[in-house]
């Protein structure tokens, strides 16, 4: 009975956001406000950030060892919360990041803060507070999953090692088609991108892309794919001079 509850209220809430749009994003807005709090109120006691350092020490150690031999490279050191700066949004991803993987520490401390933490009545009361529901965290796991596929692509245009004025061409139409693809599964995620998508046109539209700009991308696309066609021409030359 209560699960259908919370599944009707969650229905609910996603046609609230789908008719008016400043609605998501203020609670988005107010989501990211409340986590940061509590990361904070965490850091500023010395006794719950022991206590939730410890629990996060386990959650990684457990997390290790369920890997396979062939996982290894899948290991994880994460050793506590972080906070972002408001205006990257990549540090916001990493936030995210860390607090929905110690999801349940954060339940446990919030909902039914074990006394053996050894605060005081009020900063158990505080932290109750700061509780996350069911859509709460829905919408977290949302806005971490969009912020990915930027935060991958941005990782990609970082690099040194080859160019990548041609992969910036793949890398934003790449970008545009995860935003336009829709998932009935992860409603937040669309009306995320919905939202995104809006934003990406205007700043990658030929308003501040001129075609000139476009055309380069496809020139250094050709020139990579040129050189990487060398490059495997010269690797394969015995084996091509050999089959004559």
């Amino acid at each position: 009975m209560l699960t259908n509850t919370i599944d009707i209220l969650l229905e609910e809430f996603i046609k609230k956001c789908s008719d008016n749009e400043d609605m998501l994003l203020a609670t988005i807005n107010s989501l990211l406000k409340r986590v940061r709090k509590l990361v904070n109120f965490i850091h500023q006691s010395s006794i719950l950030d022991r206590y939730v350092k410890k629990h996060c020490g386990i959650k990684v150690q457990e997390y290790n060892n369920r890997l396979l031999p062939d996982q290894q490279d899948q290991r994880i050191k994460l050793k506590d919360f972080v906070s972002d700066f408001e205006i990257r949004w990549n540090t916001t991803y990493f936030m995210l990041e860390r607090f929905l993987f110690f999801s349940s520490i954060i339940t446990n401390i919030t909902q039914n803060p074990s006394n053996d933490i050894g605060m005081k009545p009020i900063q158990y009361e505080r932290l109750k507070r700061l509780a996350f529901s069911r859509i709460d965290w829905s919408l977290l796991m949302a806005m971490k999953n969009v912020l990915k596929s930027f935060r991958d692509a941005t990782v990609i245009l970082s690099v040194q090692k080859y160019a990548t004025l041609g992969i910036s061409y793949f890398i934003t139409a790449g970008l545009k088609q995860y935003l336009i693809t829709t998932n009935d599964e992860e409603p937040f995620e669309n009306l995320l991108k919905t939202k995104l998508l809006l934003k990406f046109d205007h700043y990658f539209g030929t308003k501040f892309i001129s075609i000139q700009q476009t055309q380069a991308s496809l020139v250094g696309v050709k020139n990579n794919f040129s050189f990487r066609l060398k490059v495997t021409l010269l690797e394969k030359k015995d084996e091509i001079l050999d089959s004559y």
